[in-house]
């Protein structure tokens, strides 16, 4: 159907008595009168794919304001795949590692890092005492420059998701990843 078409049959169906009849994929328009016998198929928009936003899209995907933010999710998420592939992170798959890894969170059930769950106070610069759970388990010397230090216990830190995803973020991770593309 051409341009011409599709406006010829808009103006016919605004003057025309219809019904929908719903379908897999969309809806149909179908026209009562004996004038006009055409049928459409209407596709529902979708929303935005970014959490909270109420526009509507045709193809489901990001609406246009959000579609420029999205690119800093898919950096994030190449940088990920990049890293789950490198060869010391394939100890964490282990059965040995797993053991270990339970053991160091029975002995230490609290957050030893207490960076982002007990921070100091600014003026007395005393901690809380009030530390998270630990959840994960943190290398102290990084695996890269001593894979031999991997199953050595006193390397090992327990920690809450908080403090150990702004460590890895800080020190070997997005964050630093993002300062050095930035500073280019």
């Amino acid at each position: 159907m051409n341009s011409f078409e599709v406006e010829r049959n808009e103006t016919s169906l605004a003057n025309c008595e219809w019904r929908w009849d719903v379908l897999n994929d969309g809806a149909s328009c179908t026209e009562r009168s004996s004038s006009c016998r055409q049928s459409m198929t209407l596709i529902a928009k979708k929303p935005c794919k970014k959490i909270g936003c109420p526009t509507l899209t045709d193809d489901g995907g990001y609406c246009a304001q959000h579609a420029q933010n999205n690119s800093e999710l898919r950096q994030r998420r190449e940088y990920d795949r990049k890293r789950n592939k490198q060869e010391h992170r394939q100890l964490y798959k282990s059965a040995r590692w797993l053991k270990l890894r339970k053991l160091k969170l029975q002995d230490n059930p609290f957050c030893e890092m207490a960076t982002i769950c007990d921070p100091p106070d600014p003026v007395t610069g005393l901690r809380s005492g009030r530390r998270a759970p630990s959840t994960d388990v943190h290398h102290r010397l990084s695996l890269v420059e001593n894979p031999e230090l991997a199953f050595d216990y006193h390397n090992l830190q327990a920690a809450c998701h908080a403090c150990h995803s702004a460590h890895t973020a800080k020190t070997e991770g997005f964050a630093r990843y993002r300062e050095t593309n930035l500073s280019h």
